[in-house]
């Protein structure tokens, strides 16, 4: 063979005698195929084969490239050999042999074409074939030089694909990108650590540069002392003496939400979402409770205090962790308040008494008043990002 000669597909259309129309059709369809230089066979083509119209089908089949089928309900019933006894044979012969090798090729098809020639044939492509490409011939002259299904159908005969596949190139390295730190509050909200007041702003005019300059350095114990003392400042209870220096209910219910945000966003910001009030909030959510200041039942302020591992800090006297491997939620301890025992059965508003003020009488601590506590400020509508 000459370099650069190649042969021409060939090509079976299997096809059944429906009607005079229909015949012409698929002859125009094989005559067309011709002009084209695609080797095209239909019975149409043969008067009388020397070796048998059985033996004649099975080799179209066997040695041609590609088998168009074309799909109709008189088609579809002797390919399927459910047509009258005697009518459509070379069609059941031809679907018996077609089935056969799909079977032999598990289901790996690139021979068999399904075809129609009009709307109709659409639901009598037969199953075995379905899974194929279907070439819609509908109203068209067959001219390869016109784009279309007959275009689409000649490209895939003669492998000249509409869009040549382009040859791989060099596999470059890049950088890795150090994703920004962006932090997850309350409702899974995300926010990026630009975002955080940089003016550090106060509705009490309380300075907050050294607790973000403590946060920044990882000098989280210090940071949550911070935290308490600005948080004392803000409610007006950083200074005096017990019992002056007892904190109120309402000194964190009425906490402003400005001061609240700073301190929340500092905490978020500097431990890329590992601690915050914000963080504390949404486990307090995820483990049953409600926003509602009450105290939400053993069961389920255990299991808070479990996940954020504070459970045996109150239970068994073991250390905080002030570290970033914390458990998320840890910090800050926001800081540890009780009620008095003393103040509360003389039936007074019961205050908070902050654990690090220097209360003499370590009896007057109600250890419990945590669970009572905690909801208020977790209950905080504010708290998010």
């Amino acid at each position: 063979m000459l370099e650069g000669v190649q042969t021409a597909p060939k090509v079976f259309i299997s096809y059944s005698w429906d009607c005079p129309e229909h015949k012409d059709r698929v002859l125009l369809l094989a005559n067309s195929l011709k002009k084209y230089g695609i080797d095209s066979k239909i019975d149409r083509y043969q008067q009388a084969p020397p070796e048998g119209w059985y033996r004649w089908m099975m080799n179209q089949i066997d040695e041609s490239d590609f088998v168009l089928i074309v799909c109709t309900e008189k088609y579809n019933l002797r390919y399927r050999n459910k047509a009258e006894q005697g009518q459509g044979r070379g069609v059941t012969w031809e679907g018996g042999l077609i089935i056969a090798e799909l079977y032999d090729g598990q289901g790996i098809n690139d021979k068999y074409i399904p075809v129609l020639l009009s709307p109709d044939g659409e639901k009598y492509i037969p199953r075995s074939l379905q899974a194929y490409t279907v070439y819609r011939l509908f109203d068209e002259q067959y001219d390869a030089k016109i784009p279309g299904e007959f275009q689409n159908l000649y490209r895939h005969l003669s492998k000249q694909p509409e869009y040549e596949e382009p040859k791989l190139g060099k596999r470059i390295i890049l950088p890795p990108i150090q994703p920004a730190p962006s932090n997850v509050g309350i409702d899974g909200a995300i926010v990026k650590g630009e975002d955080i007041a940089n003016e550090l702003a106060s509705d009490r005019g309380v300075n907050y540069t050294q607790l973000e300059e403590l946060l920044k350095a990882g000098e989280w114990e210090k940071a949550d002392q911070e935290t308490a003392d600005r948080m004392r400042e803000v409610m007006g209870r950083l200074t005096g003496s017990f019992p002056s220096n007892l904190l109120y209910d309402e000194d964190i219910e009425k906490f402003p939400c400005t001061d609240l945000r700073t301190i929340n966003q500092l905490w978020v910001k500097y431990s890329k979402g590992r601690f915050g009030f914000s963080v504390q909030q949404k486990l307090y959510l995820d483990c049953g409770a409600k926003l509602d200041g009450k105290y939400p039942g053993d069961k389920i302020f255990n299991e808070f205090c479990v996940r954020i591992g504070w459970f045996e800090y109150w239970e068994k006297r073991k250390e905080l962790t002030f570290d970033i491997s914390a458990t998320p939620g840890h910090l800050p301890t926001m800081p540890p308040f009780y009620r008095t025992r003393s103040v509360t059965n003389r039936g007074l508003n019961p205050p908070i008494v902050n654990l690090f003020f220097n209360i003499p009488n370590e009896e007057q601590w109600l250890e419990s008043s945590w669970r009572f506590c905690l909801p208020l400020l977790l209950s905080r509508k504010d708290l998010k990002l």
